[in-house]
């Protein structure tokens, strides 16, 4: 007997669980995430976004290609904060470029397949 009540209050305490997560019927998640905007222009295997904040824009690296190739098909893409694309192959021939950050000493970028683009 007393195993049947255990494991009675075993099931209810994990369905009570399992309902309290879920969201009331008829009603939306409100922490769903929502986009704030969307790029029109088409990106060729877009790898990784970085914020440039001197420039206030968004810079895309886009593979273009074999994600390993060493062809020179690759590009960034220059996106102001509101989603309109500034410049669509703002830096070219560039070989597969993953990821990328700005290096502010040297007035460059570098990205993560050894390739760099001045800007």
């Amino acid at each position: 007997m007393k195993r049947s009540a255990f494991a009675w209050f075993v099931a209810l305490g994990v369905s009570g669980t399992l309902l309290a997560q879920a969201p009331p019927v008829g009603q939306a998640e409100t922490g769903a995430a929502r986009p704030l905007w969307t790029v029109e222009t088409a990106l060729a295997s877009p790898y990784s976004a970085y914020y440039h904040q001197r420039s206030n824009s968004i810079f895309v690296s886009n593979i273009n290609g074999g994600r390993f190739d060493k062809d020179g098909n690759g590009y960034l893409t220059r996106i102001a904060p509101n989603g309109k694309v500034l410049a669509e192959k703002w830096a070219t021939g560039l070989n597969a470029p993953k990821g990328i950050r700005s290096v502010e000493t040297r007035s460059g970028w570098r990205t993560s397949t050894k390739s760099s683009a001045s800007s």
